[in-house]
């Protein structure tokens, strides 16, 4: 994985983070395409043949959904400094935030990751 990698990631977190502290349904939808960012990103960009790349890729989901979740908080802990308040701050909590980006980014991106891991494992089968 390259510094730009990281970079992006930093990122996604970011978008995560905000989406979430917006409305809960925003930060479902930017797992949604986090999720799939990170399975196509991943698998087309860098992806050895190899039994430990599947677990780096667990472990950047959770990565993103534990920044995303912490973003999120450090927001809602900052917006009653400036008198503005979000409905999502009052109604997530950081437990439930990272549940909500765990679940988001493991359904949406390990599914991906896993048709993909299977549609290649068919094709190469196949030969």
């Amino acid at each position: 994985m390259t510094s730009r990698f990281w970079g992006s990631f930093v990122g996604m977190c970011l978008a995560q983070g905000v989406a979430t502290a917006m409305s809960p349904y925003a930060g479902m939808l930017a797992g949604l395409f986090i999720g799939i960012y990170l399975a196509a990103r991943l698998w087309f960009a860098d992806h050895p043949a190899t039994w430990w790349y599947d677990l780096a890729f667990c472990g950047v989901l959770l990565g993103t959904a534990l920044g995303g979740a912490g973003i999120y908080a450090g927001i809602c802990r900052a917006l009653p400094f400036i008198d503005i308040t979000t409905r999502a701050c009052h109604s997530l909590g950081f437990e439930r935030a990272l549940w909500l980006h765990l679940w988001m980014l493991g359904f949406i991106g390990g599914g991906f990751w896993l048709s993909i891991r299977v549609w290649t494992w068919w094709k190469l089968r196949r030969r």
